[in-house]
């Protein structure tokens, strides 16, 4: 990466982190504040017009949207393996087609309990409706829990241990 990149980078950055730390003092300081607002605006403005006379032929916007682009683009979480038909009909089946938390019959789906989306083992897999299968990704509902439910089935509102 070019030196003139990283610059270009770094005060976008440090532009981002400053706003950050002073936005509650602005808040408190509203004519300095915008005050401020419009020095910034200026500063970048003018860099901006810096950049474009010395790159002509390059756009600024679509070089920071190439220097950012790897930052977004790298994933932590592993790509997802779908769950075979087999594999589905049969968590579903032990789950009675309801949410094994709370019985809902309403769009269940499949949540990987260790948070491994490669991980389509019977054992991994419970059935959850929308709003436990959103808690339990955002760990609002504790793994040990649902490994705990995983082998109960609803019926008629009440729980009771599926045997395979």
């Amino acid at each position: 990466m070019a030196k003139k990149d990283k610059t270009l980078l770094y005060f976008v950055l440090a532009a981002i982190i400053i706003y950050v730390l002073v936005s509650s003092w602005l808040r408190q300081h509203l004519i300095l504040g915008i005050v401020l607002f419009f020095v910034v605006i200026g500063l970048v403005w003018f860099l901006i017009k810096s950049y474009n006379e010395r790159h002509p032929d390059v756009s600024i916007f679509a070089k920071l949207k190439e220097l950012l682009k790897p930052a977004f683009k790298e994933s932590s979480k592993p790509a997802r393996i779908p769950i075979p038909e087999e594999i589905k009909e049969q968590v579903f089946e032990r789950a009675g087609h309801k949410c094994q938390y709370c019985g809902n019959e309403i769009s269940p789906q499949i949540h990987h309990i260790d948070g491994d989306r490669t991980n389509n083992n019977p054992k991994n897999l419970i059935v959850l409706c929308p709003n436990h299968h959103k808690e339990s990704d955002l760990k609002a509902i504790p793994k040990s829990s649902l490994y705990a439910l995983r082998d109960k089935k609803w019926e008629e509102g009440m729980i009771r241990y599926h045997k395979d």
